[in-house]
């Protein structure tokens, strides 16, 4: 069944969302169903619903990509007004409105149009943090209105990791080509690439024991509205308090093992799986993301994992020893 502007506007409105408000949106278009007049139909039923004095947001990232083909010019240029985001074809359509504003961050660029867009965007560039435009959000009381996919809450978690200061653990290793003030091509370094989000959705919920969750559904989609607020300020308490508790388990996932490593996490895990129970195990594991990041060549990395395989592996091995033939 087509899913028309004014069965829209209704689901909208059930769902909290009304004049004025400031919305940032995350989306599947396809979960909805046959929307009449596709991606334009459904903004402009958000539109209609929040007013002129309202405001939609949306993320229009780009890629990023390894920093040894940026700093040799291997990869496209950004450009605000041109370069094609990868996140939905609702962003996308936002993205080319003549009515919209694209902040110039390399990869982590947004779209808005309306009252704040101006407020929200402004100076969001190379030198800001990827995900402040969230806590500008939460500033205006801004409300994040997620449909069709399940309980993420994209972009905001990783504002959410970013307050939480667990955006730092990985080394830069990723970037992007821009045109500086200067219209001069320059390279962008990724400072605060996202951190992993497999196990987010469980903050959920949390929020919805603090009774700041409305749940809907918008056409055939389930759809959610939290405030960026308070929504903002208990994902990082949450962080904060137990990081540990929002690990994955994929061993080859960079931003946990890294994370847990650095914080030395592995003693307090209580479900610990095989590369998490002993320095020995960890190694390897340690040396494989070490080479992500760093990007090396095998003499490199030699030099480099000598002294983190002395003391992972030969010291415990040779105190262990030491201590056996004392008690002799």
């Amino acid at each position: 069944m087509m899913i028309d502007k004014e069965k829209l506007c209704e689901d909208l409105t059930a769902l909290g969302i009304k004049g004025g408000d400031h919305v940032a949106l995350g989306m599947s278009l396809g979960s909805v169903g046959m929307v009449s007049g596709g991606p334009k139909g459904f903004i402009d039923a958000l539109i209609d619903v929040i007013g002129p004095s309202g405001t939609v947001m949306i993320p229009t990232f780009t890629h990023a990509y390894p920093l040894s083909l940026v700093r040799r010019r291997k990869v496209p240029v950004f450009r605000p007004e041109e370069t094609v985001c990868y996140s939905g074809a609702v962003a996308e359509f936002i993205r080319r409105d003549a009515r919209a504003i694209r902040s110039r961050h390399p990869t982590n660029s947004y779209a808005a149009i309306g009252d704040k867009a101006g407020q929200l965007l402004a100076d969001h560039n190379h030198q800001s943090a990827a995900y402040s435009p969230y806590s500008r959000l939460a500033d205006i009381n801004g409300k994040v209105l997620i449909i069709g996919l399940g309980y993420k809450l994209v972009g905001i978690r990783h504002e959410a990791q970013a307050k939480a200061g667990l955006l730092s653990y990985i080394p830069p290793y990723s970037g992007a080509l821009f045109f500086d003030d200067n219209e001069m091509v320059s390279v962008f370094v990724r400072r605060d690439p996202g951190g992993c989000t497999k196990r987010l959705p469980d903050m959920i919920e949390q929020l919805q024991a603090a009774g700041i969750v409305t749940e809907g559904s918008v056409g055939s989609a389930k759809a959610f509205v939290v405030p960026a607020n308070e929504g903002l300020c208990i994902m990082t308490g949450l962080l904060q308090r137990n990081p540990e508790r929002y690990l994955c388990y994929a061993a080859r996932c960079l931003w946990c093992r890294e994370m847990e490593r650095r914080l030395g996490l592995c003693p307090k895990l209580s479900d610990k799986r095989w590369f998490q129970r002993n320095r020995i195990l960890r190694f390897p594991l340690d040396a494989y993301n070490y080479v992500r990041v760093k990007n090396m060549s095998p003499m490199t990395l030699g030099r480099c994992l000598l002294p983190r395989g002395v003391e992972a592996v030969i010291l415990p091995v040779a105190i262990r020893r030491k201590r056996q033939r004392t008690s002799r």
